[in-house]
């Protein structure tokens, strides 16, 4: 048991293979919460857990409480990442526009006093702790489609996210799935206020409380959400607890680091906009994104170690790197 709970669930296929413990699952997790600093990914963990609905959440009411009001909403994150040629490429639009979308959901989350519930994504790269993958495939992996369904910690920080002090509550994505949510399902709203996702005017928050004020339970965004928040007031509290948050939950990314490495441009503090105007919220960064494309020429698998002992790439016998054809984990 104690080997199961110390396991850093940074890859999915840990969750999987533990499904048929679920019965056990709720001391796994108490045991898990007394690993947490000992964990190396122990908020990625316990985020797999909830997502993959491995425990009930016995004693903890609040968790699917009626009373309390949830926001949802449509993700289009990787409709246009998938028309990318470069998976990297792709990886860094889905997640470019998840953060703007967040943003906007968050504003909106906020201004209602909702709960905002997470959305699905879809992954355009493995997940690895070591240097930029040749196309973001795990060296071994079973071959995957360009896209694939797959958890949030592969794209931001669940840990800042779910953090009590973060700006808004938030539950993991698949929570509507759980069999405890479906009561909090029956009285649910479905509003689409964007026409096309290129052109949105966006709503104060006074606005949204208005327009979007709503005795439902669950008020489900459709249609896109992406410019749909104009922004808290310059300079306030909520301002500045949005970007904060923002900027925690996407503070680093795991793709791109060591040999090739491709720095992620920090959340600029977003202004904001009068009601009714477009192009609210953050914009695209397109810094990172034009370096994603650039990125692979950064990365000499014939020069760096790492990719050597990945990739089974043979350095010269009797050079300063053939150390590195002999490494065994």
């Amino acid at each position: 048991m104690s080997y199961i709970a110390e396991v850093p669930l940074c890859h999915s296929q840990h969750a999987q293979l533990l499904r048929p413990f679920r019965y056990v699952i709720s001391f796994l997790r108490s045991l898990s919460e007394f690993f947490t600093e000992r964990a190396v990914c122990s908020a990625g963990k316990m985020y797999r857990f909830r997502a993959s609905k491995l425990w009930a959440v016995e004693g903890n009411s609040e968790e699917y409480s009626d009373e309390l009001n949830y926001l949802s909403f449509e993700s289009f994150a990787g409709t246009e990442a998938s028309k990318e040629s470069s998976p990297l490429v792709a990886h860094i639009l889905a997640r470019d526009e998840l953060r703007r979308e967040m943003w906007a959901a968050i504003g909106l989350a906020k201004a209602l006093d909702r709960v905002l519930v997470l959305p699905r994504f879809n992954c355009f790269c493995d997940r690895y702790w070591y240097p930029i993958l040749p196309q973001c495939r795990l060296p071994g992996s079973q071959r995957f489609m360009f896209s694939q369904s797959c958890p949030l910690d592969q794209i931001l920080d669940v840990g800042a996210v779910a953090d009590p002090g973060f700006i808004v509550k938030s539950r993991v994505d698949g929570f509507f799935e759980h069999a405890k949510a479906k009561p909090l399902l029956e009285s649910r709203k479905v509003v689409s206020l964007v026409e096309t996702r290129e052109k949105v005017k966006c709503l104060s928050p006074e606005n949204v409380q208005k327009s979007l004020a709503s005795s439902e339970t669950v008020l489900h965004i459709a249609g896109g959400i992406r410019g749909l928040f104009c922004g808290f007031p310059d300079n306030s509290a909520q301002a500045e607890a949005i970007d904060a948050g923002i900027s925690k939950a996407f503070n680093s990314d795991w793709c791109c680091h060591q040999n090739g490495s491709m720095p992620i441009a920090p959340h600029a503090r977003v202004g904001a906009l009068p009601d009714g105007s477009f192009d609210a919220g953050p914009h695209a960064d397109k810094v990172t994104i034009d370096l994603a494309s650039h990125v692979w020429d950064l990365t000499i698998p014939e020069k760096d170690k790492w990719q050597a002992r990945i990739f089974g790439i043979p350095f010269p016998e009797g050079s300063r790197m053939a150390e590195h054809n002999h490494y065994k984990c």
